[in-house]
């Protein structure tokens, strides 16, 4: 879960957590109160507005999804093959 924190740079608010719910932290912050430090994954650039483009996936969480893909299908082999 994401959260508000203060930058320890410019003393705005930016986030913290697991990056999956930028979003929801930025639409709590005031606006002009955010940290333009860091940047905020799946959220449009300052001056683009304020229009989420999604949470984006980490690598590891792609590998790790078709990793459970790839051993259900060799499961449903194995029980074919039976």
């Amino acid at each position: 879960m994401c959260y508000e924190v203060k930058c320890g740079t410019c003393g705005k608010s930016t986030w913290g957590g697991c990056g999956f719910h930028v979003a929801s932290v930025q639409r709590q912050i005031p606006e002009g109160q955010h940290c333009t430090c860091h940047s905020w994954p799946g959220m449009a650039p300052a001056g683009v507005g304020s229009a989420s483009l999604g949470p984006k996936r980490s690598p590891s969480t792609t590998i790790a999804v078709y990793s459970c893909v790839g051993i259900f299908l060799v499961w449903c082999i194995w029980i074919l093959m039976e």
